[in-house]
């Protein structure tokens, strides 16, 4: 895929949104889950910790007075730069308040400004009230962190390399890059990498931050599945990172269909008085080493190119984390939403295994870590790519065989968010239909569609079901949408629940369950994308994965 090249300079705030995060010496509990639950920030002198010019930071002090006015001085720690604006000290609620019930927290004196432009890196901070000589208090350069303007995120899927980006480097020696990710609202796969900078990492010394100082994310063993580190072919070049994170759509429904959700006007508190945490602007702590087993210096990297790339959850028709199976006549194939075209591109990949036969078709290429076995008259059009290629009993790869283990591909482990409604068990029996208007995120305890209708109303905005119980269908059961764009409507769906579908029936849409089984046999079709635990297709099922899920053109 082509890259895109894109020139960056440090320019005003106002123009590239805000980024920050805190860095606690004992940071809260991250939550896994999705939305507005995250622990409370840490108490602090300033927060965020580590921000850049033109966003806000506060500041605590129990000598601050409401009303009065005072002068805030920041002072490089690596520069001989000084900056000073004034400010007037207000009284308000302090994110930090974990007490459950907004009626009981607490007003408490604070001062609100904007960061001036200052050069990155460790930054001591000095307030004097207003008429007065001697300074009222001084928070020393471990405290803040200025950091370079945030690179925004495309939602749109490919490659792209930033020139001209600079970590901002804390004066321990964490090197923080800021992100803005307005505007994505679908789940994504990010890859980065920092070229000519030969930073070492670790999953320990990985996090996110928001620009109110919540932890969004440990990349620690404890959550796997969500991001893998790799050591790259260019030992000048930083290790890469791959995140993968599904939280957006269930953040933009809470605050796009739910009135509860609204934000006030400080923004950082909804109109129900629970907080208002900000998942658009973020930034990535890094505490690493360089080669030679030192860490940065407080200040700024050298000037690098950032390669970046967004994917999606979905670049292939089947995906399972142990096993494909396709049997008795069933098949995969592509139908491109975009154009109502038939194509070849119904890939299948397993960080396993993939196995087809019984005169079983992948209209597609097949690519596994482990093994691609094709027999019984089974076909494979396009190419094969496993450590293991078999094929015997007239099974047949049309395409290029390649003898390597393919790419491990990053699954995210499904948590259901806290806070979702519940619509319990659905079951529709022949003849019954039942309508979910969009944008909407529910959670199910069951679904069973025994003949009967499910509509996906999604043409106002996309639909999410998280499913905490099984799912299953037969005897022509159909689960129809109002718009087949594909990342409009899925299913995710807990660990060790399971899908099953038998008869002839019809499901427009996605499944997600890394940790589920999803069989499907008899004469149904399926349009879009499954991934699963393990994944089987028998007695002439048809699937048809939708190429605009990788979000090429048509």
């Amino acid at each position: 895929m082509t890259r895109e090249i894109i020139s960056r300079r440090r320019g005003t705030a106002a123009a590239l949104g805000m980024a920050a995060l805190v860095l606690g010496s004992a940071p809260p509990a991250a939550h896994g889950g999705c939305g507005c639950d995250k622990a409370p920030p840490d108490a602090a002198s300033i927060r965020p910790n580590a921000t850049y010019a033109g966003a806000v930071v506060t500041i605590f002090d129990e000598d601050l007075r409401a009303g009065s006015s005072y002068q805030v001085e920041f002072r490089s720690g690596t520069a001989s730069a000084v900056a000073r604006v004034q400010a007037v000290a207000v009284a308000d609620l302090d994110l930090a308040d974990a007490r459950r019930k907004p009626q009981d927290r607490h007003l408490v004196p604070q001062l609100v400004v904007q960061l001036p432009d200052l050069p990155l890196g460790p930054t001591a901070v000095t307030v004097t009230a207003g008429g007065a000589s001697a300074p009222l208090f001084t928070i020393d350069d471990e405290a803040l962190t200025v950091v370079d303007q945030p690179l925004r995120l495309p939602q749109n899927l490919g490659d792209y390399v930033v020139e001209d980006v600079q970590g901002g480097v804390g004066r321990d020696g964490t090197v923080y890059f800021a992100l803005d990710l307005t505007g994505i609202e679908l789940p994504r796969v990010f890859q980065a990498q920092a070229l000519g900078y030969p930073l070492r990492f670790k999953s320990d010394g990985l996090a996110f931050y928001n620009t109110q100082g919540f932890l969004m994310q440990l990349l620690n063993k404890k959550m796997p599945g969500l991001h893998s580190i790799e050591v790259p072919a260019d030992s000048a070049d930083s290790d890469i990172l791959l995140y993968s994170r599904h939280e957006f759509a269930t953040y933009f429904l809470q605050h796009g269909e739910r009135q509860e959700h609204a934000v006030s006007e400080n923004h950082n508190w909804h109109l129900d008085g629970t907080p208002h945490i900000d998942h658009n602007h973020l930034i990535l702590a890094i505490a690493g080493e360089l080669d030679d087993g030192s860490v940065p210096l407080p200040g700024a990297t050298p000037p690098l190119q950032f390669l970046f790339g967004t994917h999606s959850n979905y670049e292939q028709g089947i995906v399972a984390a142990e096993q494909v199976v396709l049997q008795d006549y069933s098949s995969i194939a592509a139908f491109d939403s975009r154009t109502g075209l038939l194509t070849g591109d119904g890939d299948v990949y397993s960080q396993k295994e993939i196995h087809i036969e019984g005169h079983s078709r992948i209209k597609g290429s097949a690519a596994a870590v482990q093994k691609v076995e094709v027999k019984d008259d089974g076909i494979v059009d396009g190419d094969a790519e496993a450590l293991q290629i078999i094929q015997k009993d007239r099974g047949r790869v049309g395409g290029a065989k390649r003898f390597r283990p393919a790419r491990p591909v990053g699954l995210v482990r499904v948590q259901i968010p806290n806070g979702i409604d519940n619509l319990g068990k659905v079951n529709l029996a022949s003849g019954q239909t039942r309508t979910i208007v969009g944008p909407a995120t529910f959670q199910l305890e069951e679904l069973k569609i025994d003949g009967g209708e499910l509509v996906i109303d999604n043409a106002a905005g996309p639909v999410t079901l998280y499913l905490s119980g099984d799912v299953e269908m037969r005897d022509q059961g159909r689960v129809t949408v109002t718009d087949f764009a594909p990342e409009k409507f899925a299913l995710y769906l807990k660990p060790g629940k399971n899908v099953k579908c038998s008869g002839d029936i019809m499901f427009h849409g996605l499944i997600y369950g890394p940790e589920s089984d999803i069989e499907l046999q008899g004469n149904g079709e399926f349009f879009g994308s499954l991934v699963g635990k393990r994944v089987k297709l028998r007695q002439d099922v048809r699937v048809y994965y939708d190429p605009a899920l990788r979000g090429t053109r048509p």
